[in-house]
């Protein structure tokens, strides 16, 4: 390895269960997913701790109400290239687990709990792999930020916020669960909501009224039939296919009364080579047309609340190439470059001009799951790997 600084074994599993089991251990639930919850303002001071008695200093990044963003920087005396790397401390709710949330066990080399594949076992890695940096006192060509930010299971006002701030980032990795695979392009996620306006009358002379639930069954109807095989004739070869799926409908007050209002939310995945601007175009035409063809229907498009854009970088990438390298010789086995379906704060990243593939241990099946969990010694190679990526890419001319 380039400047003979090779960080394979320098990472023991002891640290790795110490440090991933606090992480798992304070409850970072998004309040959006549960309204009960208290975000990440904890987990966002366990960050800054680490990073304090790590010896790098950090500064804290107020982007919600007792929300904020973690950034520790690693600095470098010299004007080279910047490298961030970037995790999510924001969990889903744990409604669905069979195990108990916030008291990570182990069991066959791997770490369970809420947040244990999603995200936190990459804000491990990455809080190891700036340990390293620093306690080694690697002579890097740039700085080297982490940000840990809130959000990501949202709406991403984190990494927004944190673009948003004036960093100059030359290139980076997005930790999500990728079996220390490299991922270089993903889709994006457009959501929004459709409304069905009719008119209320007592449920017996229901003629006298308009049913807004009946009038969205035809607009559910027509979206099974028209809209959704749209999708697929269009096809990218690393992510397949877009898709559409109408997740959540709401109508109705009283079960006496014909209900005037009804609502579906739709979640819209995006190929790279599409933007929201034209999928909305698409959807407006589609409506109108319903519109056109039953006059008694009134359908009203809100404006999309979740607008994540699609990823994707080239293979010959800089930062690509130096993380490929490193996992090969890390892992001694040949990682896959490839895509996926999900979404990533990376291609927040990318709009900007920024190269960052996403990386990091942990299954995506994992995520969200009932007993999640992630294999430890996944973390362990994660850490080393991404510590030795930032040198290699540091070094590359």
């Amino acid at each position: 390895m380039k400047g003979n600084i090779y960080f394979k074994g320098m990472i023991e599993e002891k640290e790795v269960v110490n440090l991933l089991g606090d992480l798992i251990s304070i409850n970072s639930v998004n309040p959006l997913e549960d309204r009960s919850a208290k975000g990440e303002k904890e987990l966002a001071s366990y960050v800054r701790g680490y990073l304090k008695n790590t010896g790098i200093k950090s500064i804290l990044q107020p982007v919600l109400d007792e929300r904020p963003n973690v950034i520790g920087i690693v600095e470098s005396e010299n004007k080279g290239k910047n490298f961030v790397l970037e995790a999510h401390m924001d969990t889903v709710k744990v409604d669905n687990m069979t195990i108990d949330p916030f008291l990570p066990k182990i069991k066959e080399g791997k770490m369970f709990g809420r947040g244990a594949c999603d995200d936190k076992g990459s804000l491990a890695a990455m809080l190891l792999a700036m340990k390293l940096l620093k306690q080694k006192n690697i002579p890097l060509k740039g700085d080297v930020y982490l940000a840990a930010v809130v959000d990501e299971e949202h709406k991403y006002r984190g990494v927004s916020y944190l673009l948003n701030q004036g960093f100059k980032f030359d290139a980076g990795i997005v930790g999500e669960p990728t079996d220390l695979d490299i991922i270089i392009a993903h889709k994006g996620c457009l959501r929004w909501r459709i409304i069905t306006k009719g008119i209320s009358a007592h449920s017996s002379e229901p003629e006298k009224g308009k049913n807004a639930i009946y009038l969205m069954s035809e607009v559910i109807d027509a979206i099974q039939k028209r809209l959704i095989p749209l999708c697929k004739e269009e096809s990218h070869p690393l992510v397949s296919s877009p898709t559409l799926s109408v997740d959540i409908i709401q109508g109705g007050n009283e079960i006496n009364i014909i209900p005037d209002r009804c609502f579906i939310e739709i979640d819209r995945r995006m190929i790279p080579g599409e933007n929201d601007r034209d999928v909305l175009k698409e959807v407006d035409k589609f409506l109108d047309e319903l519109m056109r063809e039953n006059p008694l229907l009134e359908v009203e498009r809100e404006d999309p609340f979740v607008a994540s854009p699609p990823m994707q970088i080239d293979e010959d990438e800089e930062v690509v190439q130096a993380l490929f390298k490193c996992a090969k010789d890390i892992r001694a086995a040949e990682p896959k470059i490839r895509g996926v379906g999900f979404d990533t704060d990376a291609g927040k990243f990318v709009a900007r001009g920024i190269p960052t593939p996403v990386f990091g241990p942990g299954n995506i099946a994992q995520a969200h799951s009932e007993n999640e969990w992630v294999e430890i010694k996944q973390v362990v190679q994660a850490a080393e790997i991404i510590a030795q990526t930032i040198v290699v890419y540091q070094d590359a001319d």
